[in-house]
């Protein structure tokens, strides 16, 4: 199995027992929605058994299978201007890691990095993001898109 890393913070993100798309400078990962084998109803807080089992099939306690897998940590309450904040550090950082010192490939690499950012923008409200497990604060910001938050 091929685990994906952070560049940066060497961070796992996700492995190659994902369908994996290359899009461009990133990846699509397919994800599903799960419950973990190891889930543990607290029955306590419902009125009755029955009502703690209709959660679990309707799928109130699933989780998304790599974020749950790799430990990513999601960033609440980020907002637009947050979030582009966070990618140029982390662009920097990139940079600095790849020894990237070429001008027409910094600029290649901005363009690429700046599509994505941009899209995800746009999109902004159908997002959810995450960092590594090490939530270093200049490490990679995941964004799933169009899921449930877990």
């Amino acid at each position: 199995m091929l685990i994906f890393q952070d560049i940066v913070t060497g961070d796992q993100l996700f492995s190659d027992e994902f369908d994996i798309k290359e899009v461009g400078s990133t990846y699509e990962i397919e994800c599903a929605m799960i419950l973990p084998e190891d889930f543990v109803v607290d029955a306590t807080n419902y009125p009755s058994v029955e009502d703690a089992m209709e959660d679990v099939k309707s799928g109130v306690f699933d989780v998304n299978n790599v974020v749950h897998y790799f430990g990513l940590v999601r960033l609440d309450n980020i907002s637009k201007k947050e979030y582009t904040d966070y990618m140029r550090r982390y662009f920097a950082k990139l940079k600095a890691k790849m020894g990237i010192t070429e001008e027409a490939d910094v600029k290649a690499l901005e363009m690429e990095v700046s599509s994505e950012i941009m899209k995800a923008r746009d999109s902004f409200d159908d997002y959810f993001f995450y960092t590594g497990a090490s939530c270093d604060d200049g490490a990679l910001c995941a964004s799933p898109a169009a899921m449930d938050p877990p």
